[in-house]
C-alpha cells in the first residue's frame, strides 16, 4: 500500500507521517519541508499532476489546508488556490489513478446553531475557511464515487513550536501581563495523535476496498472555550491565571460558530476509539 500525504510539515501532518511510518509514506510539504519530504507547491496545479504521475499512490490523505480563519478572509485567491482548486486537482487526479482519497475537513463547515451536528445535516459555514473546505468537499463528491471525508474539530499536541496549535499558542498569554481570552464559542479539542490513528484505522479500512465511502465526524466531546483550555494547561505547568481575563461574548472580527459539537457515532461503528479528554492530552506540557 502506497499512501500520500499531503501537508506532511503540518500540525495534524506531522502525527499523520508518524502514524504510517511503518509502511514509509509519501510526506509532502512545501514552505517547510524537510530534506526527507517532496518539496511540492499545491496552488500550483501541475505540480500535483506531476506529483501523481510520478508517485502513483494507492491512497492519498489531503490534510495540506490554509486554516487560519484571518488569514482565509483576507486572502480569497491564495484561500482557493489551496482549499479548494488542490482538492479538485487530487480527486481528478486521484480518479485517474485510481487512488482512494481521504480528506480532512472542519468542523467549520457548520453555523454552531443547532449542534450536535450528524455527518449529513445541513451545512452554513459562517466564514471564508468554512466556506473553502466545503467547496473542497463538494468537488471531491462530484469527481469521486469513493472517498472519505473526515471533519475535526480544533487540534492540538506535542510539536516542537507551540504556535503551530491555536490550542498551545494560547500559552504565550501566561507571560503577559494582562489578557483577555475567548470564555464564549464552545471547542471540541482534539489530540493529533486521535485524528492520526483515525485515519490510520480508516485507511486500513479503504486499503481492503475502494468501494469504501463516507462522511465522517470526529472530535472530543468535551466542550471546552479557549479559556478554559488554558486554565486547564496554566494547572498543568503550575502557573498562574490571575491576569487573565474570560470574554463571554464574540471577540474575533472573523466570525466563528457558537457551538459545533459533532456526533461521531458512525465513526466509532467502524472501531474507532474516542480522543482523549483535554486533562490526558495535554500531558506532553512539562512543569
Amino acid at each position: 500500500m502506497k499512501v500520500l500525504i499531503t501537508g506532511a510539515s503540518g500540525l495534524l501532518g506531522k502525527a499523520l507521517v508518524q502514524r504510517f511510518e511503518s509502511i514509509n509514506p509519501i510526506a509532502c510539504a512545501f514552505s517547510r519541508a524537510s530534506d526527507s519530504q517532496k518539496k511540492v507547491d499545491l496552488s500550483d496545479v501541475d505540480q500535483i499532476k506531476a506529483l501523481l504521475e510520478e508517485t502513483k499512490p494507492d491512497i492519498i490523505i489531503h490534510a495540506a489546508a490554509e486554516r487560519r480563519p484571518e488569514v482565509c478572509s483576507q486572502n480569497m485567491s491564495h484561500t482557493r488556490a489551496l482549499n479548494v482548486v488542490a482538492t479538485r486537482t487530487l480527486a481528478e487526479q486521484a480518479k485517474k489513478c485510481g487512488a482512494w482519497l481521504l480528506y480532512i475537513s472542519t468542523d467549520y463547515v457548520f453555523d454552531g446553531e443547532s449542534a450536535p451536528y450528524h455527518p449529513y445535516d445541513q451545512t452554513n459555514p459562517l466564514n471564508a475557511y468554512g466556506q473553502s473546505k466545503l467547496a473542497g468537499e463538494i468537488e471531491i463528491q462530484k469527481i469521486l464515487s469513493h472517498y472519505g471525508i473526515l471533519r475535526v474539530g480544533i487540534l492540538y499536541g506535542q510539536t516542537t513550536n507551540l504556535e503551530e496549535s491555536a490550542v498551545t499558542t494560547l500559552l504565550s498569554l501566561l507571560d503577559q501581563d494582562h489578557a483577555v481570552v475567548d470564555h464564549y464559542c464552545r471547542r471540541y479539542p482534539t489530540d493529533i495523535k486521535d485524528v492520526a490513528n483515525a485515519c490510520w484505522q480508516l485507511v486500513q479500512i479503504a486499503n481492503k476496498s475502494h468501494n469504501f465511502k463516507g462522511v465522517w465526524h470526529y472530535t472530543s466531546y468535551q466542550a471546552l472555550t479557549k479559556f478554559d483550555m488554558l486554565k486547564a494547561m496554566a494547572k498543568r505547568l503550575g502557573k498562574a491565571m490571575d491576569h487573565i481575563k474570560p470574554m463571554c461574548s464574540p471577540v474575533y472580527e472573523t466570525p466563528r460558530p457558537f457551538d459545533c459539537a459533532l456526533d461521531c457515532k458512525d465513526l466509532f461503528t467502524l472501531g474507532i476509539k474516542p480522543p482523549k479528554k483535554f486533562s490526558k492530552g495535554i500531558e506532553f506540557l512539562n512543569k
